[in-house]
């Protein structure tokens, strides 16, 4: 948990997923660095999953409570939520197909970087293997993260529903709902922009006045969530960069 929130904050600063990277070398303090990877790319992989599958389910739902949304409005929006299955089509190819070791061998291609040693391509070969067993070998620990996942994201779900409540805006469950499976999808036109700070609060401008809904609340919601998002990660982020080892051993060592 920590080490995710350190990857968040620094995914909230710097595009294009960074955080990731920040996640994986502070699991290589924890655990091999074959291990840190391919629980770092499991988890972006399943989670690639679990998040279309959660907005999917809320933009039906929103389709379903929401009689006031025209129908060319409630349309894009569902259209929207199934093309947030690509990225993890994509991703599913690249694994299927070996992508740590087609990098590797990119890199070797690449003028001016030294060729990597046989045991760099070993280690790659060992990953692709490991993520893509990963459903064949351990199905039940899949499906528990895939679990762990969607349980997490409908937190943010309801965040929503208890900042038009916490601001005093006439909006129910059924906008709550609405809003949850818009700005989902349109977060994933966030994640490709090279900027991070006042990208999503111009997105939330949008995508309430598209709704029809009142896109100047919007912005001041999504900006308490983002400080509430800061706020726990925050708190948290700073002990990921704590040496556990040297606590653990510590305290085994005054246990004996």
């Amino acid at each position: 948990m920590l080490v995710n929130s350190a990857g968040a904050t620094l995914n909230l600063i710097l595009p294009w997923e960074s955080g990731e990277i920040l996640k994986t070398g502070l699991l290589h303090t924890h655990f091999e660095s074959k291990d840190a990877i391919s629980g770092t790319v499991i988890g972006n992989y399943i989670f690639k999953l679990s998040r279309p599958a959660v907005s999917a389910l809320t933009a039906v739902l929103a389709w379903l409570l929401c009689r006031d949304v025209t129908a060319f409005t409630m349309g894009i929006v569902l259209l929207a939520n199934l093309c947030a299955f690509l990225p993890y089509g994509v991703l599913r190819l690249l694994v299927q197909y070996g992508a740590a070791v087609g990098l590797i061998k990119v890199l070797t291609l690449i003028p001016g970087v030294r060729r990597h040693p046989s045991h760099w391509v070993e280690l790659a070969r060992n990953i692709d293997h490991d993520v893509r067993q990963f459903w064949q070998q351990r199905p039940a620990a899949y499906l528990k993260v895939f679990v762990y996942q969607a349980v997490a994201r409908t937190t943010g779900w309801f965040s929503i529903y208890a900042g038009f409540k916490f601001i005093g805006l006439p909006y129910g469950f059924a906008q709550a709902t609405l809003v949850y499976a818009t700005m989902n999808v349109a977060e994933y036109v966030i994640a490709i922009l090279p900027a991070r700070v006042g990208v999503s609060e111009g997105t939330a401008f949008f995508a309430f006045k598209f709704l029809g809904l009142d896109f100047t609340a919007g912005v001041i919601l999504h900006v308490i969530l983002r400080a509430r998002t800061i706020f726990v990660n925050g708190v948290l982020t700073p002990l990921a960069f704590l040496n556990w080892k040297a606590t653990e051993a510590s305290s085994l060592g005054r246990d004996a």
